[in-house]
């Protein structure tokens, strides 16, 4: 059974994929695998932790959409690329 039911659980699987890469950077399966499951943190961040706390402060900025919690991980994470997260799949 898929044991992922909140946002801490998706970190924690964020967290061992990473692992699995360092573990063998070479293996392109596992480096895809955090890639994508990386990318899709910020989702269950804003859905499971954020949204229903709409509008709220972070670093000084008003977020009131997904968007606009998009726009703040883009400026704010440093691990981000400059191209930002819409940029690799737009929401």
């Amino acid at each position: 059974m898929f044991a992922i039911t909140n946002a801490a659980d998706f970190l924690a699987f964020v967290q061992t994929n990473l692992a699995a890469v360092d573990e063998d950077i070479a293996d392109t399966g596992r480096a895809l695998n955090c890639i994508l499951s990386a990318y899709h943190l910020h989702e269950w961040v804003w859905a499971r932790s954020l949204k229903d706390r709409a509008p709220l402060q972070l670093g000084g900025k008003t977020v009131r959409t997904k968007q606009d919690f998009v726009a703040w991980v883009e400026t704010a994470c440093d691990r981000v690329p400059a191209s930002g997260v819409t940029a690799v799949w737009p929401s």
